[in-house]
């Protein structure tokens, strides 16, 4: 699996929807690929704080959590070095 391939069905993982075999591959890859390791936990956090922001109009005034920036980063870097 490459990165593209594993970004690409992070949502399904996350959302627990992939087939025993997608769930294998994607988890081979983790251990293989250092840079999509923190991918999975850091697509749930952005999901958490998406949900959050429209339902407390006091949070959209804070800060958005370094590791989060750093994942985003990450993952235009990723994009661009995987020409998508």
């Amino acid at each position: 699996m490459t990165c593209k391939e594993f970004c690409d069905i992070l949502d399904e993982y996350v959302d627990g929807q992939l087939s025993r075999e997608a769930r294998a591959d994607f988890d081979e890859h983790l251990l293989e690929c250092e840079d999509c390791v923190q991918y999975p936990d850091t697509y749930r956090k952005t999901i958490t704080i998406a949900r959050a922001s429209t339902h407390d109009a006091d949070f959209v005034h804070q800060p958005i959590p370094e590791p989060v920036v750093r994942a985003v980063l990450h993952s235009i870097r990723m994009s661009a070095r995987n020409g998508t």
